[in-house]
């Protein structure tokens, strides 16, 4: 499974790095054909002939089943096959018939790894007639993939968009720098540059990069150290969103760690034996209103929805929100409940790293 993560984050270097992972997939499950797939195209696909893969872009994928009818599906969300359309449907459909059966795409488990206004991502995992559909522990093993695969997506479209050039990334307005995993500074652009001479939250002793307040640190150490390993279910040690108080004015720095894929760390000159992370730093402070509005428009929901939703990423918790807010306790927990579901999620802490990601990138896609 490490090796699957590892492979994954490689992907944003370019799409043959794609079917390098998509392969390594295929074994892991046993299957016979993995692709990504949008609505309206392939966008990698290993074990197929190239000619059945022109038949399915020209004329299989309009009539594919599993997007046919309006379907529509939660994003990470995985599903095996019957919960999609009965195998014995299944069968009946002139895309069985024609294409499926003859390439081996019989049995399937996938779901969509993100979701726009204009286009949705899809993993689809199959097997052929002559093998055993997909069970439980193959969802679980997809469903603990579907987050590093969104992530490593946008990866790809966000930072190769920067053409993979060191300049690029030095001229940012916004601060980045690449950190060991002992929390040595081995590249940063201008304005990280600026913003650790300034001291203001985070700074640098003896080349390592710190956090002012003590606790902070700990928590940011932790992170930079941690190895990847799964972790109570899940993959552990690819980042994630951090916290940094500023002391003299008690606001806040949002911080996004990632492990980068290999050919930004080159294009950096961080030698290979290296393998820490990119550091994105936010400066801006999140207004109240404009966070309200955004969630609204993202999860839809109402204004009392949104109003506890800002106030759980303001407060130690639900009932001193519900305080802030003059509702009760159990109007509250309805709310939660709301929230959760409209955003797919499952914990209060994975509502607080969305928000905190809608409050600084503007959308969901920062993972």
């Amino acid at each position: 499974m490490l090796r699957l993560i590892d492979l994954l984050y490689s992907c944003a270097d370019g799409e043959s790095a794609w079917a390098t992972f998509l392969r390594a997939l295929t074994e892991h499950f046993a299957a016979t054909v993995i692709g990504l797939t949008t609505t309206a195209s392939l966008q990698a696909v290993v074990g197929v002939d190239p000619i059945e893969l022109q038949k399915y872009q020209k004329h299989y994928l309009g009539i594919n089943p599993w997007f046919g009818q309006d379907r529509s599906y939660p994003e990470g969300a995985v599903l095996l096959t019957e919960e999609v359309l009965p195998l014995a449907a299944y069968r009946k459909t002139a895309f069985y018939n024609d294409w499926g059966k003859r390439n081996l795409v019989t049995h399937a488990i996938g779901g969509a790894i993100q979701i726009t206004p204009t286009m949705m991502l899809f993993l689809s995992v199959n097997r052929g007639d002559s093998q055993e559909p997909f069970d439980e522990n193959h969802r679980e093993t997809a469903r603990m993939l579907m987050p590093h695969l969104k992530r490593a997506a946008n990866l790809h479209d966000r930072i190769n968009g920067l053409e993979e050039r060191a300049w690029v990334l030095g001229k940012l307005s916004f601060p980045i720098m690449y950190v060991s995993t002992t929390g040595k500074v081995l590249w940063a652009n201008q304005a990280a540059e600026n913003l650790l001479r300034s001291g203001c939250g985070l700074c640098l002793r003896g080349g390592k990069l710190r956090a002012e307040v003590s606790h902070e640190d700990v928590d940011l150490q932790r992170m930079l150290n941690v190895e990847r390993a799964i972790v109570g279910g899940r993959i552990d040690g690819y980042g994630g969103w951090l916290q940094i108080t500023k002391p003299e004015d008690s606001s806040e720095l949002s911080l996004f760690l990632t492990r980068p894929p290999d050919s930004i760390r080159r294009s950096i000159g961080v030698p290979e034996v290296n393998s820490g992370f990119l550091v994105f730093i936010a400066t801006q402070a999140v207004d109240a209103n404009t966070l309200a509005s955004r969630i609204r428009q993202t999860w839809g929901l109402t204004v009392s929805e949104a109003a506890l939703a800002v106030e759980l990423l303001e407060t130690e918790g639900l009932q001193a929100a519900a305080e802030k807010l003059r509702i009760s306790r159990n109007t509250a927990k309805t709310q939660l409940s709301a929230i959760f579901q409209k955003a797919g999620i499952r914990r209060q802490s994975e509502l607080v790293r969305k928000l905190l990601a809608l409050s600084i990138m503007g959308s969901l896609s920062a993972g």
